[in-house]
């Protein structure tokens, strides 16, 4: 699995977070292979296998707070 930066996590998440917010529930359900009753145990284990664990790395920490600092002009 690739490691990126958090900044780099950030702008892909809200991305995907915006052009999703957007669709309807029945494109957004058929789009992440799932239902309105979340997925079985068989696929549950594919997706385990496939994407890993999901884990927030809690080390390199980019808060909303951290990122506004970062971004102001003093």
């Amino acid at each position: 699995m690739k490691k990126v930066n958090n900044n780099e996590n950030y702008k892909v998440v809200e991305k995907l977070i915006k052009e999703n917010s957007k669709l309807k529930i029945d494109k957004l359900l058929k789009k992440y292979e799932t239902s309105l009753n979340g997925i079985s145990v068989v696929d549950e284990d594919e997706r385990l296998e496939k994407y890993g664990k999901n884990i927030i790395d809690l080390k390199n920490n980019n808060s909303f707070l951290k990122r506004l600092q970062e971004n102001l002009i003093l």
